[in-house]
Order: C-alpha cells, then structure tokens, then sequence
C-alpha cells in the first residue's frame, strides 16, 4: 500500500500541463510549485516505507542474533532522527505562511531598491512582503511620488517591474503624493536590515 501511495504522491507532484500553448502564471519561477499537503503526505508514506523495511531487517536480526536485541532501539532513534530530518523543510515552509512571513528568495531591500528606480517615486513605506502559501507571495506598499508625477503611469510601471522581476501573486499598490512630514514619519522609514 505505501508503495502504491508513494507512487501516486510522486507523480502528483509533478506538472498538470494540459497541453495549453498559452499559459497565464502568477507562481514565481524558481520556487516549488508542488503543494504542501502532497509534499507532506509523501514524505511520511516515503518514510513509512523505510521505517518498515528497517523494522523487518531489525526483526531478521533479533531472530537469528536474540543478544542482538539493542538493534531495536538503535532503528527506533535512527527512524526518529530521520523523520525530524525530512519533516524539517515542510515545517519551516508551513510556518513561513502561517506566520505571513517573509518567503524564501525575496530579498526586502532588493523589492525596495527596485521601486525606488521607478522615475518619480521618492519614498516607499508600508512595504510588505509575505507567503500566502509557498509559492504564493503578495506584496502591499505605497509609493511616495513627487508632486506633479504621473501616478498611472508610475503604477503601471511599479506593477509591471514587481510581476516581471518577481512574479508575486498579488501585488497591491498605493499612490500617494510625497510631503515634507514622510521624512520623519516612523510608519514611512525602512527597516533597518
């Protein structure tokens, strides 16, 4: 049985390309795309393989070696070790979304430094940035932009520069005009990295 499921699990990790020529994406390139709960499940039917194949060899050795018994505990710990091993990435990706944050291989300053070459912006703040699932990642901010700048045009650029260069799954944008008072508005300063 956990061969059949390992299989499966395997194979519905992989691509669901209906053959479309055309396809419309918003998840990130460069980060997993399979789902969570079927990384999961596979890993536990792939570690329940391997427990199993050690308890049987473990049970072959007690049985010709009795004064052999300590290879029970000893594949006990080994399995335990190898469960907290194999379950630690899905747990580090499940608490990233659960705790909304900042996702692998989006770098903070980077986001900022690439609104900030957008002609016309001044200031950005209440830029954030975090995992809606593992390879779903939105983004908020707003854009401080001097007065007198075309705010369509610095939103279709701000827009396209974030789904081009980063390919978020939602990206939500806010114009403001810049005033004097941004420049010691706690709200409005980055964080220190």
């Amino acid at each position: 049985v956990n061969l059949v499921m390992g299989l499966t699990l395997h194979q519905h990790s992989h691509s669901h390309g209906g053959g479309s020529l055309e396809s419309h994406s918003h998840e990130a390139t460069g980060r997993s795309s399979s789902n969570i709960n079927v990384r999961a499940a596979y890993i536990h039917v792939l570690g329940d393989i391997i427990q199993s194949l050690g308890v049987l060899i473990a049970a072959v050795i007690v049985y010709f070696r009795p004064d052999w018994k300590i290879v029970d505990p000893i594949c006990t710990f080994l399995f335990s070790l190898l469960v907290l091993v194999t379950t630690f990435n899905i747990l580090r990706d499940t608490m990233i979304v659960l705790m909304e944050g900042m996702p692998k291989g989006v770098n903070f300053v980077d986001v900022l430094e690439t609104f900030m070459s957008i002609d016309g912006v001044v200031r950005v703040h209440n830029l954030r940035v975090w995992a809606l699932s593992p390879d779903k990642i939105a983004l908020a901010a707003h854009l401080a932009v001097k007065p007198g700048a075309n705010t369509t045009t610095v939103l279709k650029e701000a827009s396209r520069k974030m789904y081009k260069k980063y390919n978020f799954f939602d990206c939500t944008l806010q114009i403001e005009e810049f005033e004097t008072q941004m420049e010691n508005c706690k709200q409005c300063q980055p964080p220190k990295c």
